[in-house]
């Protein structure tokens, strides 16, 4: 037991001398946490650069390339067929490591992983019987990097998205921010060094494809399909050409020949895509591998199929405001369903006000509509404070949410630029391309 406190203490000691890494403001700027409506709900997602409560996601940019070299990859440019095998994800259980802190004592009793996401369990324990929210979850490896990311939070479990290219390394600490729900909403930090057996974590098979689709007249390519215990991930990429820029899929699934579905992870919407030239990865459960026949774990035909997608013309992606006046001077026409109210000052900031209106019910209740960054005319570059988003409400017919972008109350030369990361109204379009054809 005294050789088990030493070793917790040198790992403590470890990642303690860790700095924090020079490139965390990447993260942030990639996407926003997700705030999911619900029991254990988070409405205020702020920017900051010391104190990280959220992580931008990256679940739109999981490059594989780097990882042919080490991971299973088939020769063929080509590929007509693939396998899906079921492998159980790196399972590392019996951890039970305690910390405490204002009588609230967390025990991380165990984590599971593969190269696409990561689970913690964990149970809590308090004098106070207090509801709390996971403000914040990460993972970092030896080299002190973000390796995870929290997305979803339950009452003892945080689910995770690995980063792209994460390394794993044989000793990891996983950050844990938990915020009480009581009347001084006091914040508590938590960090357990573990270590883990890296060569058994699986390692996913990757699968090159050269595939030319067309949605929408759009053209869109088909690079990989990368299989994971956990996920399977479809890398895609589009046609500088394109009229539209497409920021995601809403209702896709990947099919087999024979009714086998693998239905999409619930897509970011607010998860940026940079520019259409960069690669987009929609990601799959893979939950129904394990009930293919492992005989016939090889499949000819893969079906991408589904019905709607988010888009919007490539020209209307910046929008002017002209603070002065509140007034949004190259209103494009978004037939009324994105409009500008208007500008009311809060403490030492400015809140802009827009509304959002949709005809169908948004079962999503955060979108990070604008990049947090933004300029004025004379080019000088500003960073926004906030970005709060109500949820949906039905107004007659339709469903109205209100979003603001809170930006400090600055001396800006009118207009300022804001561009468009994120846009939460679809285009129906029912597709069904096999992949492998």
């Amino acid at each position: 037991m005294i050789e088990e406190d030493q070793k917790l203490t040198q790992l403590k000691e470890h990642f303690a001398q860790l700095p924090v890494p020079n490139d965390i403001d990447r993260f942030i700027h990639k996407g926003i946490h997700r705030a999911v409506q619900k029991k254990k709900k988070i409405s205020m997602l702020k920017w900051v650069n010391s104190a990280v409560v959220m992580l931008l996601v990256i679940v739109v940019s999981f490059n594989v390339v780097p990882f042919i070299s080490n991971f299973n990859s088939a020769e063929k440019s080509q590929q007509t067929t693939i396998e899906l095998t079921g492998v159980n994800p790196y399972m590392q259980e019996d951890l039970q490591l305690s910390q405490s802190q204002f009588n609230v004592t967390i025990t991380m009793d165990k984590i599971r992983l593969d190269y696409a996401t990561a689970d913690i369990f964990f149970t809590v324990e308090q004098e106070k019987d207090v509801d709390y929210d996971v403000s914040s979850s990460f993972i970092k490896n030896e080299q002190g990097e973000i390796i995870a990311y929290g997305i979803e939070d339950y009452s003892r479990q945080v689910k995770m998205n690995m980063v792209e290219n994460a390394v794993i390394s044989d000793k990891l600490a996983i950050e844990l921010t938990i915020t009480l729900r009581d009347k001084n909403n006091l914040q508590l930090q938590y960090a357990f060094p573990i270590e883990i057996n890296t060569e058994q974590v699986p390692k996913p098979a990757i699968y090159p494809l050269e595939k030319e689709m067309e949605i929408i007249d759009q053209i869109m390519y088909a690079h990989s399909i990368t299989v994971h215990p956990t996920e399977i991930h479809l890398q895609l990429s589009f046609d500088e050409n394109n009229s539209k820029h497409i920021f995601g899929f809403e209702d896709y699934r990947l099919e087999t020949a024979d009714g086998h579905r693998f239905y999409q992870v619930e897509s970011d919407h607010h998860a940026p895509i940079v520019d259409n030239d960069s690669m987009l990865t929609v990601r799959f459960a893979a939950n129904g591998l394990h009930d293919l026949d492992p005989i016939n774990s090889e499949v000819s035909d893969l079906f991408f199929t589904g019905s709607k997608l988010r888009a919007m013309d490539k020209t209307k992606m910046n929008i002017q405001i002209d603070v002065d006046n509140e007034q949004w001077l190259n209103s494009y026409d978004f037939e009324q369903r994105f409009s500008f109210i208007g500008i009311k000052q809060a403490d030492e900031n400015k809140s802009l006000t827009f509304m959002l209106k949709k005809s169908e019910y948004d079962s999503q209740t955060y979108y990070s509509i604008f990049s947090p960054h933004f300029t004025d005319s004379k080019g000088t570059s500003y960073k926004a404070v906030a970005s709060k988003m109500s949820s949906w409400e039905k107004v007659n017919d339709s469903y109205v949410a209100r979003y603001q972008f809170t930006i400090p109350d600055a001396s800006y030369s009118s207009p300022i630029s804001l561009d468009i990361v994120s846009y939460p109204f679809t285009i129906n379009k029912y597709i069904n391309i096999n992949l492998l054809k």
